[in-house]
């Protein structure tokens, strides 16, 4: 299984909330179906856990502005990001989060891709097949990266993981996210860009389910 989404946007953007009863790890239990395929099957892989992943809007700032929402109407346990999810979830504050190869310079990775039409890999709830990249985006990625590190405490610093590719020839943060958040939760790990069984097994789960106290 890999996680194939539309040119380094849109990626993995879950937040998992764990309702405390009834857990069983061999089962699932989705809140809703929100996610494209069953790729949200291995977040949810224990009864009792329950996974939003909606699709974002395609505008970062209204993008920035549902999960802000959705974090604040849910009250999740974690956030899991990836890619450009990691540029979103850094800037969330007070509530454990996982930023897995965080693009935190979207506006540049933009620039350099070429503006137009992009299409999407996966279906959409709104039926859209594709995209328009263009300078009002470009925009408001930049606003939104002028934020990042803004406002950390030092409760941020324990409950922030980074998680970095050491073949990842897309992104990489890995110096700016041990300047803001220190290597207490820095982990390199095998793996490219995109995510595999492999590093969701050993790296990425783990993780998720130290944060929702669901260890051994």
């Amino acid at each position: 299984m890999k996680w194939n989404e539309p040119n380094d946007l849109f990626r993995i953007n879950v937040i998992a909330k764990h309702n405390e009863k009834d857990i069983i790890l061999t089962r699932l239990c989705f809140k809703r179906p929100l996610w494209h395929g069953d790729d949200a099957a291995p977040i949810a892989y224990a009864d009792g856990v329950s996974v939003i992943a909606p699709d974002l809007p395609v505008m970062p700032l209204e993008a920035m502005a549902l999960i802000t929402k959705i974090v604040e109407d849910e009250q999740p346990d974690v956030v899991v990001t990836s890619s450009m999810g990691g540029l979103f979830g850094e800037q969330l504050r007070g509530i454990p989060r996982v930023l897995i190869n965080p693009a935190w310079s979207m506006s540049r990775l933009l620039t350099f891709g070429g503006m137009g039409r992009r299409e999407f890999y996966n279906k959409r709830a709104d039926g859209a097949k594709d995209f328009k990249v263009d300078k009002a985006m470009v925009a408001d990625f930049k606003t939104i990266e002028k934020a990042t590190g803004k406002g950390i405490t030092a409760e941020d610093k324990a409950m922030v993981w980074g998680l970095f590719g050491d073949k990842d020839k897309r992104v990489n943060h890995q110096k700016d996210f041990v300047k803001l958040y220190g290597k207490e939760h820095f982990v390199v790990f095998d793996g490219e860009h995109s995510l595999n069984d492999k590093v969701l097994s050993r790296v990425v789960l783990p993780i998720v389910r130290q944060l929702l106290g669901l260890t051994d």
